[in-house]
């Protein structure tokens, strides 16, 4: 395989040294538009004389074998005028065409399913074409990051909730409730396996984007969530190398660490008084080891009269004028930086084309410390081995990724007042673990230092991760007479992550682990130290590789002119394996990588009360193995150019399948009819209408859940009591398990008016989840927690709207682009009904109820604040009340006040791209509509049991709450009470008028280029020069809510925004 590789990184400069060698009289060459330069797909070539024919392929190339004599070339195509041209013995080839487009011909849009590509004039599937001009526009090292704001129907989940298994990204919605969310990922035809960050987005070519079944149901049970079929840049067919460079460098400002609100040391510290008084924290005080906050050791030192009043008033007037939060942001973050670099080398030579890339990028994180970086090398070699019949590519990416991450700072873990660092940049000591007072005695009980510094430790800790990615693409297409082709594909991908992540003897981490687990020795002086001196080494590592074999059969052929044929049928292999390996070394010497064996079995006294406990080995062993094997048939018909009819059956078997459903075999299926009525001779009447088309198609996809097998799986671990080995039951058999079938219909018009003035297209879909994977009811005497099954229905229903104006279109260019996505979910079947209706207040875990969104937003009715004592008042039976016993245990979800969905239900964008001579400028609006959530507030209970510790921030309402008769007017936030009532605080959290509106309209980005004026510089070498630049992020220009809360960030901190400036040449 060694070998292989090596030999496909050197055949493009094999290739390369073909340019110069004589020509062998190859009838070769490429077909253009005159208008914009773009290659032509599907141009019929014949030769006049022999009567041989071709059809250009995606890159506009065509090849008719060898060439003596003379001859007249014909070259036809929809759309275009028709072209000959005269050959004879002093043509040079290959040839380079021009075909003229006829009077408001549309630009030819071409589409790839990710098993063939066609025009999207003949397709009746719902597609969405990304060029790689407008990929280029935005600026980042994510591929899909680019694709926000400009690609219909997507929608990016910024404020998702990993723990219901939400994905990034929603294409029209979702479909499952409890198995994969993710859209499938293809890559050159094939699904990619890897972390889809490795992929350098300068490599794309053009991305589609499938939406309907009959777009999609072609990938089977994985396409249920929507297919991303992303294609890699191919060459040019230029006879020279073109060598392309494209440089930029993105600065980003310091995250806003004051954009959560939180409450200021002055009124914190006024809590902790009003707790101590209270005797909240006696208990504490008087466990000597026990942390304190700052305040709370300073108010009982005053109380045992260890210090005076004044001495407590210097502190008290030191600590208010602290907030920590200006430490964190000058010397633990700072502004990021990421860089990235591509090269590149295009060509072809008499036997086909070639491509090389090699891209670097170097992203600096916020973090002092963190960085990332990303090196990718690409070479792609396509061969004609026998011109007009046999024809090989081969496609090689290498991708290695490097992560090290130092700095692991918890923004929320202390007090607001405490001081980290001192006015000289020491770092200064937090106890919070330990009392301050405690540890002036561990000198004596032979320990090591335990005290923490968050200043010095962030330098003795190191988290680094290295990704190396390898796939091997390898094509073979073979033409026969009449139409026929078969072609033979397969990709080989390997990968190996290796993780590891060091504290070093200095960090706190290790020094408090190898303190708690030291037994003193009061009479040799010598302790017992169960962790070994040292390092502490957490090790993981990932393998996986996977090989993909597909044989096609492709038949394309036109009948008297009439009848056109496309058909695709094959078979698919796919085989997949995946290992993970995980474990710690104590007493780590990183210098010669050595450690010491501990003791992980027994049970061992631990300070500092000599709790028994035992030392965690981080010992873990996974493995995945994913077998699929498909069956497809993919056929289109067109009639007259007006009537389109397209087919597509897939069927799917799996390892993970249940042997009843393998052996059913229900294929999936769609189908599709178009109707091109602007070919029609009553509509050609109307010379205001270009184009207008009608499209109609059904069908189901599939989904999987990968955690749910036919089979029984176990986990075996220490997780017995008697610390020996012992196994769970993960999932019991069920041999009727089977895909989940996603079946979508899906209507659209698509349409351009006045010499494409105006053009787009308007779809309405639904989309329907059938047999759904969820957690069914199981008797308890079965000893099975829960079992997974074929229980549910969801539905989607919904409409896509994409328009392009152009508002001007001479010397100045004005294009407005608008999407507008409209998506609405409701759960038609579960058969899971929780014990109670507040169950479904919280997303954690899932609890679909019947009839409403997946993400159904719930709240108590609120009735305000008591006047007498600013009690949160709710309703009962029509009246306030503040019984919050009853208040949280309502008798069903009626009870509860619904909202909508949790998830924006209609979003979009409007882009508008204006040009002027050399400049252009593009800045693009982007909302989100028709969703709620639920914003936080103040838990008197939860802040004041993580104040009795060392500290915690308490939320910025605190200041806002209700404090006397009156207050209820103008505030929201209830009054404090001690001891706190949890049933209180859980009726306000979840109340009504925690809720808001998440409506909101932002400026995305914007981006300004220049085009040098090369032509002037009288070189040739360069031919053609940009620089450009890109603001992302700029901000909320409306919200809905009062609160300034971003809709996008409800917690944690919105992305910072960024400014970025690049160059890109060609030479």
């Amino acid at each position: 395989m060694r070998k292989f590789c090596l030999l496909a990184l050197l055949c493009p400069l094999l290739g390369w040294t073909q340019i110069h060698q004589p020509s062998n009289r190859i009838l070769t060459g490429t077909i253009y538009q005159t208008t914009n330069g773009t290659p032509i797909y599907l141009v019929s070539l014949t030769l006049k004389k022999t009567g041989k024919k071709t059809r250009s392929d995606e890159n506009g190339f065509f090849s008719l074998g060898n060439f003596t004599g003379s001859d007249t070339l014909i070259a036809t195509h929809m759309g275009y005028q028709l072209l000959q041209i005269t050959l004879d013995e002093n043509t040079t080839f290959p040839l380079r065409l021009f075909m003229e487009p006829m009077v408001q011909n549309l630009e030819e849009v071409i589409v790839n399913t990710g098993y063939q590509t066609t025009p999207k004039e003949r397709a009746t599937g719902s597609f969405v074409k990304i060029d790689n001009q407008l990929l280029e526009r935005r600026v980042g090292s994510n591929i899909l990051d680019r694709l926000d704001g400009i690609a219909g129907s997507l929608l990016f989940n910024r404020n998702r909730n990993p723990s219901v298994n939400e994905s990034p990204i929603m294409i029209r919605g979702r479909s499952t409730l409890f198995a994969s969310t993710e859209p499938l990922i293809i890559l050159d035809n094939f699904p990619y396996d890897a972390d889809i960050s490795t992929i350098n987005p300068n490599d794309i070519e053009d991305i589609t984007i499938l939406r309907d079944a009959s777009a999609a149901s072609i990938w089977g049970v994985r396409a249920g969530n929507g297919v991303i079929v992303i294609t890699t840049k191919k060459g040019t067919q230029s006879a020279k190398p073109v060598f392309r460079f494209n440089m930029n460098s993105t600065f980003h400002e310091r995250p806003n660490l004051r954009y959560q609100p939180v409450t200021d040391a002055r009124e914190y510290m006024g809590l902790e008084t009003f707790l101590f008084d209270r005797g909240h924290y006696n208990g504490r005080i008087n466990t000597p080891h026990l942390s304190l906050s700052p305040l709370i050791t300073m108010l009982a030192q005053r109380r045992a009269g260890i210090i005076t009043a004044a001495d407590s008033l210097q502190l008290v007037n030191n600590l208010i004028q602290q907030d920590y939060r200006k430490d964190l942001n000058d010397h633990f973050y700072r502004p990021s930086m990421n860089q990235q670099y591509t090269l590149s080398m295009d060509g072809r030579h008499n036997l086909g084309q070639y491509h090389w890339a090699i891209g670097y990028d170097k992203n600096q994180g916020d973090l002092i410390g963190n960085q990332n970086e990303r090196f990718t090398l690409r070479t792609r070699q396509h061969w004609q081995i026998l011109p007009s019949k046999l024809e090989s590519t081969t496609d090689l990416t290498l991708t290695n990724t490097r992560t090290i991450t130092y700095n692991d700072i918890t923004l929320t873990s202390y007090p607001i007042y405490t001081d980290l660092v001192d006015p000289q940049g020491t770092g200064l000591p937090v106890y919070r673990d330990y009392r301050s007072q405690w540890l002036d005695t561990i000198a004596q009980r032979q320990l090591l230092d335990w005290t923490y510094r968050p200043l010095d430790d962030r330098d003795h800790v190191s988290n680094r991760s290295m990704l190396t990615d390898l796939r091997l693409l390898q094509t073979f297409n073979y033409t026969f007479k009449k139409g026929w082709g078969l072609s033979l594909s397969y990709q080989w991908q390997q990968g190996n992550q290796h993780g590891h992540q060091h504290r070093s003897r200095q960090s706190y981490f290790t020094r408090d682990l190898i303190n708690r687990f030291t037994v003193p020795n009061y009479i040799t002086g010598v302790p017992t130290r169960q962790i070994p001196i040292g390092g502490i080494m957490d090790r993981s590592i990932t393998q996986y590789y996977s090989h993909n074999l597909r044989l096609q059969m492709n038949y394309t052929t036109t009948i008297a002119e009439k009848h056109s044929i496309t058909a695709v049928a094959g078979a698919e292999v796919r085989d997949y394996h995946n290992s993970n390996t995980s474990f710690r070394r104590y007493g780590y010497n990183e210098e010669n990588q050595t450690d010491i064996p501990v003791n992980s079995v027994s049970q061992l006294p631990t300070l500092p009360i000599g709790n028994p406990g035992s030392i965690a080995t981080g010992n873990t062993q996974r493995k995945l193995t994913d077998r699929f094997v498909s069956y497809f048939l993919n056929a289109g018909y067109v009639l007259n150019q007006r009537y389109l009819v397209n087919l597509s059956i897939r069927k799917d078997e799996s390892n993970i399948f249940g042997v009843n459903a393998n052996q059913r075999g229900v294929p999936l299926w769609s189908m599709g009819l178009g109707w091109n009525l602007h070919k029609e001779s009553f509509i050609q009447k109307l010379k205001w209408v270009n184009q207008l088309k009608l499209r109609t198609t059904y069908g189901f996809n599939g989904n999987l859940d990968k955690s749910t097998t036919a089979f029984t799986t176990a986990g075996i671990g220490l997780g017995s009591v008697f610390a020996q080995p012992a196994s769970f039951i993960i999932n019991p058999p069920n041999p009727n398990l089977s895909w989940e079938r996603i079946g979508m219909w899906n209507t659209a018009v698509d349409f351009a008016l006045w010499n494409q003035r105006i053009s787009g297209s308007i779809e309405y879909y639904i989309k329907s989840g059938k047999d759904l994977i969820g957690n069914s009811p199981v008797p308890t005497q079965t000893g099975v927690a829960q079992f997974r099954q074929n229980i549910a229905n969801l539905e989607t229903k919904g409409w896509d709207l994409n328009l392009h104006i152009q508002a001007m279109r001479k010397k100045w260019r004005w294009d407005i682009h608008l999407l507008y996505s409209h998506s609405q979910d409701i759960v038609t079947k579960y058969l899971v009904t929780p014990q109670q209706a507040k169950s479904y207040l919280s997303s954690m875990p899932l609890n679909p109820l019947q009839g409403k969104p997946w993400s159904a937003v719930f709240a108590y009715p609120w009735a305000g604040l008591s006047s007498n004592n600013g009690d949160p008042l709710g309703i009962i039976q029509g009246q306030p009340s503040n019984n919050y016993s009853a208040l949280v245990t309502p008798a069903s979800f009626a009870d509860l006040k619904y909202f909508g969905s949790g998830r924006p239900t209609s979003f979009g964008s409007i882009r508008n791209d204006l040009s002027w001579g050399r400049f252009a400028f593009s800045f693009n609006i982007v909302y989100e509509w028709g969703f709620y959530f639920r914003r936080s507030s103040v838990a008197y209970n939860t802040h004041y049991s993580s104040m009795i510790q060392y500290g915690n921030l308490v939320h910025g309402d605190y200041m806002m709450r209700w404090q006397k008769p009156g207050d209820e007017k103008n505030t929201q936030v209830p009054s404090r009470v001690y001891p706190a009532v949890p049933a209180r605080d859980e009726f306000y959290q979840y109340a009504e008028v925690l809720v808001e509106n998440g409506n909101h309209i932002r400026l995305r980005d914007t981006r300004l280029s220049y085009d040098l004026p090369v032509h002037k510089w009288q070189n040739k070498i360069i031919k053609r020069a940009q620089l450009y630049g890109y603001i992302n992020n700029i901000g909320i220009i409306w919200r809905a809510n009062q609160q300034g809360i971003d809709p996008n960030h409800v917690t944690g901190n919105p992305t910072p925004r960024s400014y970025a400036l690049g160059i890109n040449v060609d030479f």
